[in-house]
């Protein structure tokens, strides 16, 4: 097995005891995003999701295709306001394949080295200096 992401990457985990799971089992807990991106990094790194380089565009499929399964689950006739379903111990729906997204792209921010709060930020100042609706768009 390959040396761990933190290893190889030099990553901190916020109060990470190295024999405790990655993520908090309280679903009501709240992370900032770079320990999202720090712990989904890791847990991609040491589960082989890192073995072999990807290309940026097999990369940017991989987030947009989870957003595909959220609409065909949307297609499916289940909605966003609906809690997720549990169906053979594998969370479904909306919410699940959204969360999908985030999670392939906290790896991608992790890979690429990212801070996606600093980066996440700085779009918003600058968004808050905009016109309503930039400027008259409609979509």
């Amino acid at each position: 097995m390959p040396e761990s992401f933190r290893e190889h990457f030099d990553v901190q985990l916020i109060k990470r005891d190295p024999n405790a799971l990655y993520f908090p089992p309280d679903a009501g807990v709240k992370w900032p995003l770079s320990d999202w991106r720090d712990a989904i990094g890791a847990w991609a790194y040491e589960k082989g999701w890192n073995d072999k380089p990807r290309s940026e565009g097999e990369w940017m499929i991989l987030a947009v295709s989870e957003l595909v399964e959220a609409f065909e689950e949307y297609r499916n006739g289940h909605l966003p306001n609906e809690e997720t379903r549990i169906v053979d111990g594998k969370p479904e729906g909306v919410r699940s394949e959204i969360a999908d997204v985030f999670i392939r792209l906290f790896h991608y921010c992790a890979v690429h080295g990212i801070d996606i709060g600093a980066e996440v930020t700085l779009k918003m100042q600058y968004n808050e200096t905009r016109e309503y609706r930039h400027g008259g768009k409609h979509a």
